[in-house]
This record gives C-alpha cells, structure tokens and sequence, in this order.
C-alpha cells in the first residue's frame, strides 16, 4: 500500500482518505521484523503519513455508516489492495469507480506468494482491474510482471512486486484522463486456492520428494516463520517443532534409493553445519534452522541417527 500512495503522490492525485480495517496498535511480530530488515514493512499510519491524510480503521468497510464515512471524505475513487471483499453496495455507492490491485495474474485469491513458489513458477504479474463482487474477477485494466529465481522466498517475490505499483498508477492516471480506462475479461480459468495457515499447511512430510520437500521449505520462509517438523525422542514419541530455514536437494529421488522407512532420517552431517535428510528415496541437505527472523547451522539441534517426523 505504500509503494501505491507514494506513486499517486508523484502522480500529483490528491488522496483524501487511507483506510484499513486492521488495527495495528502495537502489531510488530516476527513476520513484520522480516520484512524491516529488507525495507519493505510500513505500517498503515506510515501509509497514511505518506499521503498527507488522516488513517481510518473501518472494521467491515461494507456497512453502511462505514461508506457514509469514507463518501464524507469527498472521495470519488477506491483505490484496494488486500482489503476485504467490497460489496456490490459499496461499489455502487462510489458510482462503480472502484479498483483492486491483485498480486498475481495466474491465480486469485489471497496466500498467492507461497502457491507461486509451491507451483514452481518463475514470474507473473500484479493486475490492475476493476472492482466487481467475485473475487478478483473483475475486468483488467493494466498489468505489470514481476519475476523471481528458483531460490526464492516470499519476501523476494514481495520486493519483486514493488518495481509493478509505479508503472500501474502511471497507466492508470493517463486512462483517467483520457477518460478511457480499459475493461478487458480476465481468463476465465484463474485457479482459485485458499490463503495458506502455516500452522496448519507447513509441516514437512518426509515422505515426499527432497524437491517438493525443498519448495514447502521455501513457500513457508520468510516473512513466514518457517516450514515444519519434530525430532523423534529416544522413546519414539515427537518432540518439540523446529523450524527449516535453508535447504538444498543433493540427490533427487530418481537417483537414490533408500526404503521408504527411511524417510526423514538424519543421515549425514557435515562439520559446515549441514545435514543431510533421506526422503523419499533421495536426500535434502538441510543448510540452516530457524530462530525467530534469524538462522542457526542445522547442526546446533539435528544429530547424526535422529529422525525427523511428520506432524
């Protein structure tokens, strides 16, 4: 939201209201912490402070006092971007001059960083279109790529996307004033997949291959906490959830064949720090750990005979 209030202010649009309907009094966590320390975290009063205007929290922007209040501001534009679904009132209450910035052109829906990296894709665009009461379905009016290595986390496509909010904004003010802002149908097949829980969605299952492994590892990395998994305790229970920080496939499945009953064992560890995991018949060398926005050697918790579970 910032990089898209400082494009309009170099644009010269007057901006007469920022809106959130989160409450972000004292809300500094990890996740915050990670995205700090690669200058891509502000707060919504930073948004508002850039664009010269007063910060108003609405928690349901679609009740009716909450438009009441947004249309006192003189506002005759919506500008959104990860906000709730706006109704079809709210949208016809601003004469349909409502717009969304949506992160991916491949898929709709929230969580789209982690399934990008999950699907092994390599680039794709953030999309300026309409507002309509589908779920970034509304029609396109400009698009911007953005790309990222095979290494990546979500914090790297997160600073990807930043170089697409100017160029977005530019096209849009010449529509504006060209009065001929474009609608073009978006794909009718955009897969729709739910936000992801890391809690939830990013344990390891070692039964899967070090590739597929290696990816859930970077889907729920930074800004997230960290994919998981437990160390076997020497009484075979499960003990307390670590969290993988970085990791590479030494030998994929097709070239190791270890029995299945080997999955998730430690076994190999190098006096670098790195440790080797059998899955699924291959090996996923596991680089580092995590400890909050930071990374300890694998080596600190994992040792040689351990074996590493699923949740």
């Amino acid at each position: 939201m910032y990089d898209i209030v400082a494009a309009l202010s170099n644009a010269s649009a007057k901006i007469v209201s920022v809106v959130t309907h989160i409450n972000e009094a004292g809300l500094i966590g990890d996740y915050e912490s990670s995205l700090a320390q690669r200058g891509l975290y502000y707060s919504m009063t930073d948004v508002a402070n850039k664009a010269n205007t007063d910060l108003t929290v609405l928690t349901d922007p679609n009740e009716a006092n909450a438009i009441a209040e947004i249309k006192e501001t003189g506002a005759n534009i919506i500008l959104s971007c990860s906000a709730p679904i706006l109704s079809k009132k709210f949208i016809q209450s601003f004469n349909g001059m409502t717009f969304n910035f949506h992160g991916s052109k491949i898929y709709r829906g929230r969580g789209g960083w982690s399934w990008l990296i999950l699907n092994d894709q390599k680039s794709d665009s953030v999309i300026l279109h309409w507002l309509d009461v589908g779920i970034d379905t509304g029609g396109k009016i400009a698009e911007a790529p953005f790309f990222w290595s095979n290494n990546s986390y979500p914090i790297d496509l997160i600073e990807s996307q930043r170089n697409c909010f100017a160029p977005l904004i530019e096209k849009f003010i010449d529509y504006l004033n060209a009065d001929q802002i474009p609608n073009e149908v978006q794909s009718t097949f955009r897969p729709y997949f739910p936000s992801l829980n890391t809690q939830l969605d990013g344990w390891i299952n070692w039964s899967e291959s070090p590739d597929s492994i290696m990816k859930t590892i970077q889907a729920f990395g930074w800004p997230y906490p960290g994919a998981s998994s437990k160390v076997e305790l020497s009484n075979r229970t499960a003990g307390d959830p670590i969290k993988l920080a970085r990791a590479s496939v030494t030998n994929s499945a097709d070239t190791t064949k270890f029995h299945a009953k080997t999955n998730g064992c430690v076994v190999g560890v190098e006096k670098s720090g790195d440790v080797h995991i059998a899955c699924n018949g291959g090996i996923l060398t596991i680089h580092t750990l995590r400890e909050g926005v930071n990374e300890i050697p694998a080596k600190n918790i994992l040792r040689l005979g351990m074996r590493l579970v699923t949740n």
